[in-house]
């Protein structure tokens, strides 16, 4: 049976398939939701490195992919129930041995070959729901089987974390142990629904090297989309996360978003399946794919727990809208002669995807950072889109015998295959109907201003909060050694450079979106500037003063019209006898004065906070003895100084002359000593202006 030859079946409802197929499916996912959290956990008490680590997390996945293509061989010469019961007995034996693993390498070995026995678990229920269902309720079929995995996986961690309760992690492969053993018992004991009469032709293995070579031209056309689908979903599983860590959410906190979105797409599989049963195949992976871009695109400009968690919804939604689309096309593709052959070269495109998803996150972001690789992966979606509206056939493509039965659909085209008389399925569609040809440019159009938007308007709109580049650190001894040592509060910005080495000035952020959105990033903390001026006078007395740059100074969330674009402030600090006597901290235009004996002190560096003061705007604070520091390093913080006379050529006259708006840099002439006359402490004997 395959593509759409297909023999009659006795399967009415997919209630008949729900103790052969969806069962032993929701059991053994179970199983491998529960493993899912613990492998690193294993390898790091056998002493592997975080990263060796992370590497053996990955090689189920890389089993996966080793295995789909066998899988398929496998399938098709001992059948698709046997291969499952195989399966089962095999990743038994590979769980045990990662219980007992007295080493890494045994541990890396166990963990393939659970990938392995998982590609040959799901290829065979793949291929025997594509035998036993008629063509009307596929899309159906394969959203629930996608669905029932999505509950199990989902459920999986939990169960496995009360069962690491009483027995660490062995627990948690116990479960899956238990959760094989009672999927195998309901394939093996439970009577298959069987097609009601034999097909035209003998299904017997043809050889996957074969299958694979006469099915190539559905391989690099529609078997290249469904693989740009994978990629993006793989990497829906670690954008969130990483978002959510790079604008400092707690893990709580971003494990509840995960949850919810993950939520959103359970809810969604079987309106998914019903759609493509009655509007055809395009009409849910064209959406699919279309929203994850939207929501991917929307995700790094989101600042806060509210926006991330509205577009983790988002991207729960396209996810959910496409659950089990990926199964369907390979159904409707899978010829009769060499059907779990083909499939296996089908998985092994699908599990590409997923091995190149994380891979692009983790490569662009190497490169550039992490808002960059989320909209590449936004771009890449709308291209899976564009490959989608070109390789899924028409419904109504010519060649294609029709139906009376309700809901079919037709979505590939059929044709012989001249030497071998083996059937064939092409991806290609003609004579298609106008209104199609109108919605389709339509959807051409919709994604072509979408990817337009994600590769040129995007990646070169200040809110992404790049400043320039900062100039070296070069400042007198003195003026380093009172240096103060800074921190900044989760409601505002770093402090980042205000001009760069070739004289850029940085633009400031728009007063939009959240307190500290688009300027908080860690790479600011690696990338500033503080700015330092002193005097001395006849006295004794020295004032050191520091000037802190920041992109913006926002009162309320949203829209804020209270704040500004560009904000800088100022700290003074009073030495008389090679001792700080007082520290002075700007206030909205003011300052401050405490003695020294008030001020936290990290050597001869008093600490100092950039605060939100109420619902005011920003401005500096003292800092407390105790106080943890909130930035992403969790250290008190000291910006690359430099000093008045310190400033490579020219670049101080431009600096000094910008153009700031509301905010004013202390250290240029005029102001410098207007603003010493502000701080000084009540009672000392010292000019600014002598």
């Amino acid at each position: 049976m395959g593509g759409m030859e297909q023999s009659p079946a006795t399967v009415t409802s997919l209630r008949a398939v729900v103790p052969t197929v969806y069962l032993p499916a929701a059991i053994y996912s179970v199983g491998q939701g529960a493993i899912a959290p613990v492998v690193v956990l294993s390898a790091l008490e056998l002493g592997a490195s975080t990263g060796v680590a992370a590497f053996i997390g990955a090689l189920s996945g890389v089993g996966m992919l080793i295995g789909d293509v066998p899988a398929g061989a496998f399938a098709a010469r001992v059948g698709d129930r046997r291969a499952m019961l195989w399966a089962t007995v095999l990743v038994g034996v590979a769980l045990v041995g990662c219980v007992v693993a007295p080493s890494v390498a045994v541990l890396a070995v166990a963990i393939a070959v659970v990938g392995m026995c998982n590609s040959v678990w799901m290829l065979a229920r793949h291929s025997y729901l594509t035998e036993v269902v008629p063509l009307r309720l596929r899309g159906r079929a394969m959203s629930v089987l996608g669905g029932v995995q999505r509950v199990g996986r989902f459920l999986g961690p939990f169960i496995g974390a009360a069962a690491m309760q009483v027995w660490d992690t062995d627990g948690a492969y116990g479960v899956y142990v238990v959760a094989a053993v009672g999927a195998a018992v309901a394939v093996a004991c439970v009577r298959d629904p069987q097609p009601a009469e034999p097909a035209d032709e003998p299904v017997a293995p043809s050889g996957s090297s074969r299958t694979l070579r006469e099915h190539l031209p559905v391989f690099r056309t529609l078997g290249v989309a469904v693989m740009i689908l994978g990629a993006v979903r793989a990497a829906n599983n670690v954008v969130i996360p990483l978002w959510g860590a790079h604008i400092e959410l707690d893990a709580t906190t971003t494990s509840l978003i995960f949850g919810i979105a993950g939520a959103v797409e359970m809810l969604l599989f079987y309106p998914a399946g019903s759609i493509m049963d009655r509007f055809g195949r395009r009409a849910i992976a064209l959406p699919c794919l279309g929203i994850m871009a939207v929501a991917l695109a929307w995700m790094p400009f989101t600042s806060g727990f509210a926006t991330l968690l509205a577009a983790s919804i988002l991207l729960g939604i396209g996810n959910g809208v496409g659950s089990g689309i990926v199964m369907t096309l390979g159904a409707d593709a899978a010829p009769a002669i060499g059907r779990a052959e083909f499939l296996g070269g089908w998985r092994l495109c699908v599990d590409l995807g997923f091995a190149m998803g994380p891979a692009v996150i983790g490569g662009v972001t190497a490169a550039a950072s992490l808002g960059p690789a989320i909209l590449v992966m936004a771009g890449l979606s709308v291209a899976g889109a564009g490959a989608m509206a070109r390789w899924i056939p028409s419904r109504r493509s010519d060649g294609v015998a029709r139906t009376s039965e309700p809901g079919h659909t037709e979505h590939l085209q059929a044709c012989k295959y001249e030497r071998s008389g083996t059937p064939m399925y092409t991806v290609h569609s003609k004579s298609i109907d106008p209104r199609k040809k109108r919605r389709i440019r339509l959807w051409a159009l919709t994604l072509g201003a979408l990817a337009v938007l994600v590769a040129v308007i995007l990646p070169t709109t200040p809110a992404f909060a790049d400043p320039p580049a900062a100039l070296p650190a070069s400042a007198p001894e003195a003026d380093a050694k009172w240096q103060p040592a800074l921190d900044y509060d989760k409601d505002g910005c770093y402090s980042t450079p205000a001009i760069g080495p070739d004289g850029t000035l940085n633009p400031g952020l728009n007063n939009s979106g959240d307190l500290n959105g688009n300027c908080r990033d860690q790479s600011d903390l690696d990338n500033t500037n503080a700015y330092s001026r002193s005097k001395c006078d006849d006295s004794g007395w020295c004032a050191y003063l520091y000037d802190l740059y920041f992109e913006k100074d926002q009162v309320v969330p949203g829209a804020d019209a209270f704040g500004h674009r560009h904000d800088l402030e100022h700290i003074v600090v009073w030495v008389k006898d090679d001792q700080a006597q007082y520290v002075s901290t700007s206030q909205h235009g003011d300052y401050t004065t405490d003695p020294s004996d008030k001020v936290a002190w990290e050597g001869t560096h008093p600490k100092v906070v950039y605060h939100k003061d109420g619902g005011s705007t920003h401005c500096f604070r003292l800092g407390g003895d105790d106080e943890a520091p909130e930035n992403h390093y969790g250290a008190w913080q000291y910006p690359d100084l430099v000093g008045w006379d310190n400033f490579p050529s020219g670049i101080r006259d431009t600096l000094v002359n910008a153009d700031f708006g509301s905010a004013s840099l202390a250290i240029k002439d005029g102001a410098f000593e207007d603003n010493l006359d502000k701080a000084k402490p009540d009672g000392i004997d010292f000019d600014p202006r002598a």
